[in-house]
């Protein structure tokens, strides 16, 4: 049914994929729910497994009353327990029972054909005259390729409303009676079934939601409507393909199931701008080397400290190396001890992102790298000389990395401020380069840095006295280390 299929694990009523929705029928008390779409064999074992079986129709208040809670949205109805399939053409009831009434659609009267077998009650969609009415189908759905099962049981299947069937709670560890056995804020039920595989997530309709977008970073899936239907599958090792609903933390990452899944301690949404939904079968979410509850400091689902890091970013601000490293507990890091600011994209203020001195980004200080602590080797070092008598000057630059392209430039400042804003200060040019000119720079020479210095001999008029000069260096993964605008010496 697809009432069963697009569910919000957020909300009470709807039943989450492998949990039932009961209900009970005021008539006879019985109580009913539906399985997912299956052949007919499968739907029986499920509703013995659920402690009942295919419902039993005996009246036709029954019928009426199963077709108008049941068969609404169903395309084909649902599976009951007649059958044929002991002696063809001599229909019994899978409870055992005596067949005292019968619906059967007039217009397609049940037939002896030894492939249709089993008995469904049609739905909404079929033919007005059809409707409500029984027909039988092979076992197998035929042309419908399978039907929910309706499964009737005589007394109620959770007494503690918890979504999780009482003769299964010892399966799981959980306590009949408890509504969430380990109070971490989510149902026994839920523990167990929001976490289907691929496939049944797949079945489901989850497609749609993934073409919605997320509304918030992390493993969780979306409706269109903003319903949080669930969270992707996910395979890790060692864990379980479910939530343990009789262990508080599943995953072992410091948090509870339920804050990780956007719950307060007492099963209440707390989703907010700040909430982040964290995958409780995975300490560690977002893949940076820190787990979950380590980065979520307080433990209360949400990035709403300042010395917090998200647990849904692995890159928390933003500056090309993940958390984890920057605070030293990556599996690659070749120097743990060198930590820095996972918060601040350039730790020590001098000018230069984390990930441009890190270059190779495995942690440790290497040769021709610069220290993510250090703010006096974030710049160039630049010495200008002028020659009185040739006017030309001589440039000297020094703290350059091998390997790295070098830009000179040159400019004539603007004349005012106003011109000095329009032309760009600091001025944009592509590859990353951003230069402190206040005019409008032309590129005067670029080479590639064979060693730590260089050394150029610039020849310019002896007018161009006001002229600035600034060296930027552009390394390889587009993010650069310039010197400070300078102005030429006079003569």
């Amino acid at each position: 049914m697809r009432s069963l299929a697009l569910v919000a694990l957020l909300a009470a009523a709807p039943a989450l994929p492998g949990q039932q929705n009961w209900v009970q029928n005021p008539e006879n008390g019985h109580w009913y729910a539906v399985t997912p779409a299956m052949d007919w064999a499968s739907a029986e074992r499920t509703a013995v497994d659920w402690g009942g079986h295919l419902a039993t129709v005996r009246s036709a208040a029954e019928n009426a009353w199963i077709y108008e809670q049941f068969c609404q949205d169903s395309i084909g109805g649902v599976w009951i327990g007649l059958n044929d399939r002991a002696v063809n053409g001599v229909f019994a009831w899978s409870s055992g029972e005596l067949a005292t009434f019968q619906a059967w659609d007039e217009a397609n009267q049940h037939n002896t054909a030894p492939e249709e077998s089993c008995v469904h009650i049609q739905g909404a969609h079929h033919e007005e005259r059809y409707r409500g009415k029984w027909n039988d189908l092979a076992e197998n759905g035929g042309w419908l390729g399978g039907l929910p099962g309706l499964v009737e049981v005589r007394e109620n299947p959770d007494t503690d409303a918890d979504g999780l069937l009482d003769r299964h709670e010892a399966r799981y560890g959980a306590i009949v009676g408890e509504r969430d056995t380990d109070g971490d804020g989510l149902s026994d039920g839920e523990e167990v079934h929001f976490f289907p595989s691929w496939d049944v997530a797949w079945e489901m309709g989850w497609e749609e939601a993934l073409g919605a977008g997320h509304k918030m970073p992390g493993p969780a899936i979306w409706s269109t409507a903003g319903e949080l239907l669930g969270f992707y599958p996910r395979l890790v090792e060692g864990m379980p393909p479910h939530l343990n609903p009789s262990l508080a933390d599943t995953d072992g990452d410091g948090l509870l199931d339920g804050v990780e899944c956007g719950r307060g301690p007492d099963g209440e949404r707390i989703v907010d701008p700040y909430t982040q939904l964290t995958h409780p079968l995975d300490p560690d979410t977002d893949g940076d080397g820190l787990p979950d509850g380590v980065e979520d400091r307080n433990g209360n689902g949400r990035h709403d400290l300042p010395d917090e890091t998200s647990a849904v970013n692995p890159d928390s601000d933003g500056d090309g190396l993940s958390d984890g490293l920057e605070r030293g507990s990556a599996a690659f890091d070749r120097d743990p001890l060198t930590v820095t600011d996972p918060n601040r994209a350039d730790s020590d203020g001098g000018g230069l992102p984390d990930q441009a001195e890190d270059f190779n980004g495995d942690g440790a200080i290497q040769l021709g790298e610069t220290d993510p602590n250090d703010p006096s080797d974030d710049r160039l070092r630049v010495h200008l000389q002028r020659d009185p008598t040739t006017g030309g000057v001589t440039l000297g630059v020094h703290g350059l990395r091998r390997g790295a392209w070098v830009r000179v430039y040159l400019a004539e400042p603007a004349a005012d401020p106003e011109a000095r804003s329009t032309s760009g200060n600091p001025l944009a040019l592509g590859n990353g380069v951003v230069l402190e000119l206040s005019g409008t720079p032309l590129e005067i020479w670029q080479g590639l840095a064979r060693r730590d210095a260089l050394h150029l001999r610039i020849l310019t008029p002896a007018s161009q006295g006001a002229l600035q000069l600034q060296v930027v260096e552009i390394f390889p993964n587009g993010s650069t280390r310039s010197s400070p605008a300078i102005g030429m010496p006079p003569l």
